[in-house]
């Protein structure tokens, strides 16, 4: 699942960001999300479901996520 997508040698967590530094993860469970992720995009009607689901994957192909909690 995408609780074990990888590790951080470093997490700094505030009211309005989170930062991972360091990060490293398991290349093929990375890759099985982007696939999941292009999926999603061909599936979608919606422009703005489209256009958040591709920015989300650039930044995981990029090595640079968003994460929200809460």
């Amino acid at each position: 699942g995408l609780n074990m997508l990888g590790r951080a040698k470093k997490v700094s967590i505030s009211k309005e960001n989170t930062t991972i530094v360091d990060g490293a993860g398991k290349k093929a469970e990375i890759q099985g999300r982007v696939a999941q992720i292009k999926q999603q995009i061909e599936e979608t009607t919606s422009d703005y479901d489209k256009e958040k689901l591709q920015e989300r994957l650039a930044k995981l192909a990029g090595g640079v996520a968003v994460i929200r909690v809460g």
